[in-house]
Order: structure tokens, then sequence, then C-alpha cells
């Protein structure tokens, strides 16, 4: 049984999305690089995240489809398909699945679901298979961030493929589906991250100004919080700003703040 075979008994495909010619020799064979022996979800080891990129590359860009443009785009729409039927069906805990979302997967997710809202590859089939198979995908907050899914999600709903059809229902249930575990996912992932060494901001400051030749230590102004306050109603009244530091730099002196009489 060859892989899209595989892919269609597999159920997890929308049969609309599958066409009968032309054959997809070389798109199934670099599938067959990258999917398990005995199930349709992604092997790990070897050179697979290089295998995976070519694999990306075919379902982004129809210029190895030898065909006119209705039918090029129409192969891409079952190429990607595939891929997310395959993804989706990856178990959280495969090494190969955090391995391509951190590859840029889900930014090629976007521009999927962009050419799906713009009209230029497949339509609502598409979309709600989409949907389904990134509900379960291990993202975290910055690759959700950097991919700009998090907006796009959130745009679907009042997109005119959502909003106001019959499929309106099933594509909010999905959203609302991905919502929920992507803000699961991000927090349990936060949590398995060691922790990291705060530096506290003093610290931060004092580094700084120390490789300033005017640098002043920053423990002067604390021990009085008085003469601060002093210093700031004089900023405010005083009409010579010099004056006012000299007080402030120099208080053993009397004959700083008494040269000008006012």
């Amino acid at each position: 049984m060859n892989v899209l075979e595989r892919a269609r008994a597999s159920g997890k495909c929308p049969p609309s999305l599958f066409l009968d010619e032309p054959k997809e020799g070389s798109f199934e064979t670099a599938v067959a690089k990258v999917l398990d022996a005995n199930d349709l979800v992604l092997s790990s080891g070897g050179s697979f995240l290089e295998d995976f990129k070519q694999l990306m590359q075919m379902a982004s860009s129809a210029s190895d489809i030898p065909s006119d443009k209705d039918t090029q785009m129409a192969i891409l729409a079952q190429r990607r398909c595939i891929i997310l039927a395959i993804v989706g069906a990856t178990p959280s805990n495969n090494s190969s699945l955090g391995v391509i979302m951190q590859s840029g997967f889900l930014s090629a997710i976007k521009t999927w679901l962009d050419d799906i809202l713009g009209g230029r590859v497949g339509g609502v089939d598409l979309l709600l298979h989409l949907l389904t198979n990134i509900i379960e995908l291990p993202v975290t907050k910055s690759v959700v961030k950097d991919s700009g899914m998090g907006k796009a999600i959130g745009s679907i709903e009042k997109h005119p493929i959502c909003s106001g059809t019959l499929n309106e229902a099933a594509v909010r249930e999905r959203v609302d589906k991905i919502k929920a575990a992507w803000n699961k996912s991000v927090k349990a992932l936060k949590e398995k991250e060691p922790p990291q060494a705060v530096v506290p901001k003093r610290q931060i400051d004092y580094s700084q100004s120390d490789t300033s030749p005017i640098a002043k230590k920053p423990r002067t102004e604390e021990k009085k919080p008085s003469t601060f306050s002093s210093l700031l109603k004089k900023v405010n009244t005083d009409s010579s700003a010099t004056k006012t530091l000299n007080l402030d730099g120099d208080k053993s002196s009397t004959s700083a703040g008494k040269e000008s009489p006012k």
C-alpha cells in the first residue's frame, strides 16, 4: 500500500482533497522518508529534519508539478492535507514533533492558512482539516508568537469563510479547542524549562554604570531619602540647575548655597 492509499485508508484526510490523477510518485517517495514504517506518524532519527524540510518545500511550491494552475493548486492542497494528517496523528512525546516545531513548522502552517483564507490553495475542507490537526501540537509561547499563528487563529471566526456560513459552528469549535490546548501546552512547556537566574535590577544598573567614566555609586541617595526629596523641590524652584546639583554633591559646604543671594 503506497502513501496515498495509506492516507485514504486512515480516515484522517477529507476524501474531497484527494486526486486520482496525476500520480504523485516523487511526493510519495519524499513522504516515505519521514513516515514511520508501521503507522501514519512521523519517524525519527537519521536525516529526518532534512527530509522533512524537502517534503515541506514540495507542499509549498508547485514548481515541480507539470500541469495547469488549477491542478497544481489541487495537488498542493492534497500534499498539505497528507502532511497535516501525519503531523496531527504523531504523539506529542515523539521527538521528531519537537524538532519540526523548533524548525519553523508553525510558520509554514501560517502561510498555508493565509493561502486558504486568500482563496489560493484549498477551501473550507482544508481549513477544517488544518485546524483539527494543529490542536495538539506542543507549542511554546515563542513559537506561537514568532509564527504569527496566535493572531491568525483569532481572526478566522470573523473571516467570510466562517462568519455566517454553514461551517461557522465547526470552525468556531476547532478554534476554541486550539486556544484551550495551546494555552495548556504553553504553560506545561514553560514549567519544564530550567529556571533562569534573575539578576537584580540594581546590579544591572551598576554593571552598566561601571563602564562609564562618570560612574557613581547608586546607594548614596537611598540612605537619605529626604535629601532626594529636597533636591527635587529645588530643581523645580531654583533657576540654576548647577547650584542645585552642587548642594547635593557637597553637603558639608555652606558657602556654595550662599554665593547668589535671592
